[in-house]
C-alpha cells in the first residue's frame, strides 16, 4: 500500500509529459502553418508582380529602336542624302537661335558623320517638360527612310501613326536621362502626332509650354539693338560684326526637364582676313534657362581644348547647319561664349579672342524672383 502513492506520482507525471509532448506538436504545427501561408502569400505577391510586369510588357511591346549609330538600312528616299550602307550618327546640341531655348538635332552620315554630308537637320526642338517630353523628330515631314524621337527620362515608348510603337533607349550622348527611339519609316508618317507612353503603356499629354523670350533683331550695318545681354567687337580686332538678335527681357523657364539653355544674343561674325568659303562665322551667348542669373551646365559633347584652359571645342561638326562646321565656347562669368563656322578651330579661336560679352541685364522682377528663391531654401535648410 506505501507503493500508491508513489505509482500516482508516476503516472501523473507520465499524463503532463504526454500533455506537453502534444501541444509541443500543436505549436509546431501552426508554425509550419504560419511558414506555409507566408510562403504562399509570398508566392501571389511575386505572380502578382510577374503578371503586372507582363500586362506592362504587353502595353508596350513594340519594335526596339536602332542605336544612335549605326549602318543607314535598306528603304531610304531615292537621291537623298541617307543611303542605304552608309554609317550615320545622330547627334544633339543646343539651340544658338536668341530667344529659342531648345536643342538641335541631326542625323550625320559620310566618313566622319558630319551633318555637313546630310542636310538632314532641324533646330526646331524645344526643350522637354514633364507634360511634354518629346522635344526632338526628324525628320520633320511626311516621308520615309530613317527617323528619330527624342524624348524625356519618363517616356519608354512612342506610338507613331501608320507606323507602330518604339521603344526608346538611353545613350550616355544624350545628357539628363533623354532617351531616343530611331527607326526607319516605310511609308509616309505623320509624325509630327507622336505619342509619348510612359512605363505603364499610357500615354503622356499636357502642354506646359515654355515661356516667349522676346526679341529684337537689326541687320548688317545698322546699330545693335540693346537688350539683355550684348556681344561687341573689341578695338583693333580682325572680325566684322553684321546682322543680330537680342533677347530683350528674360523670363525663366522652370518647366524644363534637366537642363537646357537659352541663347541670349547671336550675332553674325565675318573674318576677312580668313577668306574664301567658311570665313563667315556666329556667336551667340548661351544662359541657364531655368535661372539666367545661375551658372549654365556644360555643353553636351565638346571637348577641352588644349593649351586653350577654359575653352571647348567640337570640330567633328555639329547637328544644326549653322553649327555643321563646327563650333567652339568658353565660359565667361555665368554665360557660355559660342562661335560656330569657319573651316578651323584657330580661325574660331580668333573671333572668339576678338569679341567681348557684355553684362546681363536681367529684369527686377526675375532677380526678386531668383532672390526670394534663394531665401526660401535657406530658411528651410536645417542648422
Amino acid at each position: 500500500m506505501t507503493l500508491l502513492p508513489e505509482i500516482e506520482a508516476a503516472l501523473l507525471d507520465a499524463v503532463a509529459r504526454d500533455h506537453a509532448a502534444r501541444d509541443g506538436r500543436s505549436v509546431e504545427r501552426l508554425r509550419r502553418l504560419v511558414r506555409l501561408r507566408a510562403r504562399a502569400l509570398a508566392l501571389v505577391a511575386a505572380m502578382l508582380v510577374l503578371t503586372g510586369s507582363a500586362t506592362a510588357a504587353l502595353m508596350l511591346a513594340g519594335e526596339r529602336s536602332a542605336p544612335l549609330s549605326g549602318v543607314v538600312p535598306a528603304g531610304q528616299v531615292p537621291g537623298s542624302a541617307l543611303v542605304a550602307g552608309a554609317r550615320y550618327d545622330i547627334q544633339i546640341a543646343p539651340s544658338i537661335w536668341a530667344g529659342q531655348i531648345g536643342w538641335c538635332g541631326a542625323i550625320g552620315t559620310g566618313p566622319r558623320s558630319s551633318p555637313l554630308d546630310s542636310g538632314i537637320a532641324s533646330c526646331d526642338a524645344t526643350a522637354p517638360t514633364a507634360t511634354d517630353p518629346l522635344f526632338g523628330i526628324a525628320p520633320g515631314f511626311v516621308g520615309r527612310g530613317l527617323a528619330y524621337v527624342l524624348t524625356g527620362p519618363s517616356v519608354a515608348a512612342v506610338r507613331i501613326p501608320g507606323f507602330g510603337t518604339v521603344l526608346t533607349r538611353a545613350d550616355a550622348r544624350l545628357p539628363y536621362g533623354f532617351r531616343a527611339a530611331v527607326f526607319n519609316l516605310r511609308g509616309p508618317t505623320a509624325l509630327a502626332r507622336t505619342v509619348a507612353l510612359n512605363r505603364s503603356g499610357q500615354v503622356i499629354s499636357g502642354r506646359s509650354g515654355l515661356p516667349v523670350e522676346p526679341t529684337r533683331s537689326w541687320f548688317a550695318g545698322q546699330p545693335s539693338v540693346a537688350g539683355a545681354c550684348s556681344l561687341s567687337a573689341r578695338r583693333d580686332s580682325p572680325i566684322e560684326l553684321g546682322s543680330g538678335t537680342v533677347v530683350t527681357s528674360l523670363r525663366p523657364a522652370r518647366s524644363i526637364i534637366g537642363r537646357a539653355f537659352l541663347p541670349c544674343v547671336e550675332v553674325d561674325v565675318g573674318l576677312p582676313a580668313a577668306g574664301g568659303t567658311g570665313s563667315d562665322f556666329q556667336a551667340a551667348v548661351l544662359l541657364d534657362a531655368a535661372d539666367p542669373g545661375a551658372l549654365p551646365a556644360p555643353l553636351p559633347g565638346m571637348e577641352p581644348v588644349a593649351r586653350h584652359p577654359g575653352v571647348f571645342d567640337r570640330s567633328t561638326g555639329d547637328p544644326a547647319p549653322i553649327m555643321s562646321l563646327g563650333a567652339s565656347a568658353e565660359r565667361i562669368g555665368r554665360a557660355w561664349l559660342v562661335v560656330t563656322g569657319g573651316r578651323t578651330l584657330s580661325q574660331r579661336l580668333t573671333v572668339m579672342n576678338g569679341l567681348r560679352v557684355g553684362p546681363v541685364r536681367r529684369h527686377p522682377h526675375v532677380v526678386a524672383q531668383r532672390e526670394a528663391g534663394r531665401r526660401s531654401t535657406t530658411q528651410g535648410a536645417p542648422r
